[in-house]
């Protein structure tokens, strides 16, 4: 498939029950949350709010063009101005029209493979 081998472990490290650990879906952005939100609730910088940006969860249908390649086409989707991009990125598209250092960043993901 591509892409880098990123060993992982899942789960909290900071909860001692699973309904502490559910306590999360509560803080995450929703769709029309603005660039200013983003960087609150994430409390990362912009480069790695982008980047996450480009893997929504929860988002209908394919959101790239080849699911099974590893690549930057994401990024170039999102930026794209159409209904079906707005669809699958709706939070994404808007911090992205609205926030030039979100928007020169996705730019530069889109750009380079």
């Amino acid at each position: 498939m591509g892409g880098p081998e990123i060993p992982t472990k899942f789960g909290r490290a900071d909860a001692s029950s699973a309904a502490q650990a559910g306590q999360a879906v509560e803080r995450l952005p929703g769709g029309s949350v603005g660039a200013s939100r983003l960087r609150s609730l994430l409390a990362l910088d912009d480069r790695a709010i982008v980047a996450l940006a480009g893997a929504p969860a929860g988002c209908a249908g394919k959101w790239t063009g080849n699911t099974a390649k590893f690549d930057n086409s994401r990024f170039a989707e999102m930026l794209k101005k159409t209904p079906g991009a707005q669809a699958l990125f709706p939070g994404a598209c808007t911090a992205f029209a609205s926030d030039p250092a979100f928007k020169a960043i996705a730019e530069e993901y889109a750009s380079d493979q």
